[in-house]
């Protein structure tokens, strides 16, 4: 069944995002980004891309194809594929990141679940803590101490938002 999408809707809650920075100046690599984790091909034809699950770590992704050429010494073109993490694309465009992060860390702890606000950026001992405390919750049995856990997550997870946002 195809999923039919309002374009009144998609295009409030969408940003765009250029896939291959200043390299081209070809917008075939600029897509819609949506709040919800969607993407859509590109601003002309706005047709959801398909995501495909990343066995290796459980991550959605979308394949964007494209043509790399060097035509300075005759040579011909090659068409390649770009992996572009979900993720990452919805990160950059809804995400705030004062301090200039490369780390994403999925809030809630499922790395499927690629909504703008489950989506915060941190650096690599800020993720290794958060992904602590989320094991540590998943795995404690005691509601008042699992209780405990999470409510410390929610401090910690409020102070990473502050830091992000450039509170001090």
């Amino acid at each position: 069944m195809t999923k039919v999408f309002d374009l009144n809707m998609i295009l409030k809650d969408c940003r765009v995002l250029d896939l291959f920075g200043d390299e081209r100046d070809d917008r075939t690599w600029l897509i819609l980004v949506h709040v919800s984790g969607t993407i859509f091909q590109n601003c002309d034809t706005r047709r959801p891309m398909t995501r495909t699950l990343d066995p290796s770590n459980g991550r959605f992704f979308i394949s964007v194809p494209y043509w790399d050429a060097d035509y300075d010494d005759g040579s011909t073109s090659h068409k390649k594929i770009k992996k572009v993490y979900c993720y990452q694309a919805v990160a950059k465009c809804f995400c705030p990141n004062a301090r200039n992060l490369n780390v994403v860390h999925h809030i809630d702890g499922n790395p499927q679940n690629d909504r703008a606000q489950n989506l915060i950026y941190v650096t690599t001992a800020e993720h290794g803590i958060m992904t602590r405390y989320l094991n540590m919750i998943k795995k404690e049995n005691d509601p008042d101490k699992q209780n405990k856990l999470v409510e410390q997550y929610n401090r910690y997870l409020k102070y990473i938002h502050g830091l992000n946002e450039g509170q001090k």
